[in-house]
This record gives structure tokens, C-alpha cells and sequence, in this order.
């Protein structure tokens, strides 16, 4: 949210200053020329929050790589551990079975009494 935030930011700033430029250049001395380009007090704090906010999103961008990065390997490490819980759940469901199973120590493997 925060990275959107400051992208808007910035998007908005780089609209508005173009503005003052336009406007300051629209302007000619007396002899027909443009003036020199001098940055006014407006523009010039305009000019530094684009700045700050480039700084901001470039930090914010930068931990949201991070945060990327971390949440693949977390999610790598996820699947290896239900890789690994599945298979010693399906040794331990194998081996209960076999043990589950009555054994007759005769070689009868019905498991009841006998028909009549």
C-alpha cells in the first residue's frame, strides 16, 4: 500500500512541476528573449519533495523486494515440509495398517470364527 502510495506521489509531482516550467518559460524579458531559468521558492519545494518521495519509493521498493524474496523462500520451505510431513504420515499409515491386521497363527486369515 505504501509503495502505491508514494508511486502516485511521485507521478503527481513530475505532472505539476512541468506546469511551473511552462509558466515561468512563457514569460519573455524586455528585449523578446526568455528570461533565465530561476527556480522560485514554489518550485523549488516542489522540486525537493519529489526528491524526498523518489528516496521514499526507492526504500519502499526495496523492501518490498525483500519481503519477495523472504515470502519464496518461506514458501519453498512450506512445500518441503508438507513434502516431508506427508510421506512420514503415510510410513506411519502403512506400518498402523500392518499392524492393524489380526494374525492368525495357523495361517487362517479370516479372521473369525469358523463356518459350521
Amino acid at each position: 500500500m505504501k509503495y502505491m502510495q508514494l508511486a502516485l506521489s511521485i507521478f503527481f509531482f513530475a505532472a505539476v512541476i512541468p506546469n511551473f516550467f511552462f509558466h515561468r518559460n512563457s514569460f519573455s524579458g524586455p528585449d523578446g528573449m526568455l528570461e533565465e531559468d530561476v527556480v522560485d521558492e514554489e518550485e523549488f519545494r516542489l522540486m525537493k519533495k519529489v526528491r524526498e518521495a523518489k528516496k521514499s519509493y526507492r526504500a519502499a521498493y526495496e523492501d518490498l523486494a525483500n519481503i519477495q524474496g523472504e515470502m519464496e523462500s518461506v514458501a519453498k520451505e512450506t512445500s518441503a515440509l508438507k513434502s516431508a510431513l506427508l510421506s512420514t504420515f503415510e510410513e506411519w499409515h502403512a506400518s498402523a495398517l500392518a499392524d492393524a491386521q489380526p494374525r492368525d497363527p495357523f495361517g487362517d486369515t479370516r479372521g473369525g470364527e469358523e463356518e459350521r
